[in-house]
């Protein structure tokens, strides 16, 4: 039954992508498309997998099993779950129906249930199968990168294979998009907001923020200084850089004063929480001898060290597992890309308000991650988003055609993928 529902839904969808003027003038050929949804179907499934045996289910089999629950006792206590969804205190009818938090808790991590009621409405076509489940994440997945592939053509240039690359089939992309987590919703809601600013379609950066938001709601703090280095880049085209280092230095020193006296601390007291909630996370990858951030001038000093967690960990050299292995491997490479985009930087590359606005959005996003989280493997599925954003941003800085006349091929007349 399961691989019928499977091999039924894969090629529904596959159908589709043949179909649809919204795949189909994409400017990616169909054929690349199905490829790369059957590979993110064959990653979401070995994603389901390696949860199940590697790590007791995780998260993923947590969310999938309490949307079974939902679905299956739904009809029974509708009035339950409507009310308890819309925030009204109801009381529990029976032992085996999902148990709502209180608000407080139900509020603050509000991209959990989101998934679960998500998947929950997938049941009655999934049959309650896992893999079935992974399709439809596929599909999701697909569309997010295939929006960022509109949206970077137009904004960066670098060959068409490292493009397709950059938006579908970064290992750690690729990888946590597949499964069922929050991470795929959170890559849609983010290819969303970037395809609405560059199109101007404001009724659709709706739709981005408000999946943003119920995701993981702190992103759309950090879209606020993106959009900040967007509109100022167009303002004062010169110096941006070194403009928006000022601006953001003398805000977060704003924003610690205003919070100290006209919220008593209340927002630092939340980023201390979050942060000592991922120092009490167990695991194999905890790092350790990391310090609470001080909500003085020592949280500059800390910077660094969040730079090096997010950017450079895991080391390959601390590898205890092939999962730590493999992400070890990835880092390198990307640092490496990296180290390309420094020593072979075109110059001429076009710097646009878009270009700061992705800029600015990753290593904020990045930055916080690194400070705040004390686990490897939550820092590699947490950044794996702006950490790729990051990517296309270098590719789109490095001179490919010094690179191949390094190694004596100057035929660079297909290097340029746009006109």
């Amino acid at each position: 039954m399961t691989i019928l529902l499977l091999l039924f839904y894969v090629g529904f969808f596959c159908l589709l992508i043949r179909k649809l003027p919204y795949f189909a003038n994409s400017g990616i050929s169909t054929p690349t498309l199905i490829a790369v949804f059957l590979a993110k179907t064959i990653v979401g499934i070995s994603y389901g997998f390696i949860h199940k045996f590697w790590f007791l289910g995780g998260d993923t089999w947590i969310f999938f099993e309490e949307s079974q629950r939902i679905a299956a006792t739904f009809t029974d206590y509708p009035q339950y779950y409507i009310q308890s969804i819309l925030g009204i205190a109801v009381e529990t009818p029976a032992a085996d129906v999902f148990i709502y938090p209180s608000s407080t808790m139900f509020w603050r991590d509000l991209g959990t249930y989101a998934v679960v009621h998500v998947n929950a409405a997938l049941i009655p076509l999934s049959g309650g199968k896992y893999e079935v489940h992974v399709v439809f994440m596929a599909i999701l997945s697909l569309c997010a990168g295939l929006n960022l592939y509109k949206v970077f053509r137009k904004a960066f240039e670098m060959p068409q294979n490292l493009l397709i690359l950059g938006c579908f089939l970064l290992p750690s992309l690729l990888f946590w998009t597949a499964g069922i987590h929050k991470d795929v919703f959170l890559f849609w809601g983010l290819s969303l907001v970037l395809l609405a600013l560059t199109e101007r379609r404001w009724l659709l950066m709706l739709l981005g923020f408000l999946v943003v938001g119920i995701t993981r709601h702190y992103a759309l703090a950090l879209l606020l200084p993106a959009f900040f280095a967007y509109f100022w880049s167009q303002r004062f085209p010169r110096r941006v850089l070194l403009n928006l280092t000022l601006i953001f230095g003398l805000s977060i020193i704003a924003g610690l004063a205003i919070d100290a006296f006209a919220f008593d601390g209340k927002a630092w007291s939340i980023i201390s929480a979050r942060q000592q909630a991922f120092f009490n996370e167990v695991g194999g990858s905890k790092i350790l001898g990391l310090t609470p951030l001080e909500k003085d001038f020592s949280l500059i000093y800390q910077i660094p060290q969040g730079l090096i967690n997010v950017f450079a960990r895991p080391f390959l050299w601390e590898s205890q597992s092939i999962l730590q292995f493999f992400a070890a491997l990835e880092t390198a490479a990307i640092l490496f890309v990296f180290m390309l985009a420094a020593f072979f930087s075109r110059h001429n590359a076009q710097r646009s308000a878009f270009f700061y606005f992705l800029l600015v959005f990753a290593i904020s996003y990045l930055l916080l991650i690194g400070l705040l989280v004390a686990n490897e493997g939550t820092i590699v599925r947490y950044r794996a988003v702006p950490l790729g954003f990051l990517v296309v941003i270098a590719w789109h800085l490095t001179d490919f055609a010094r690179i191949r006349q390094l190694f004596g091929q100057p035929n660079v007349k297909n290097l340029r993928t746009y006109p």
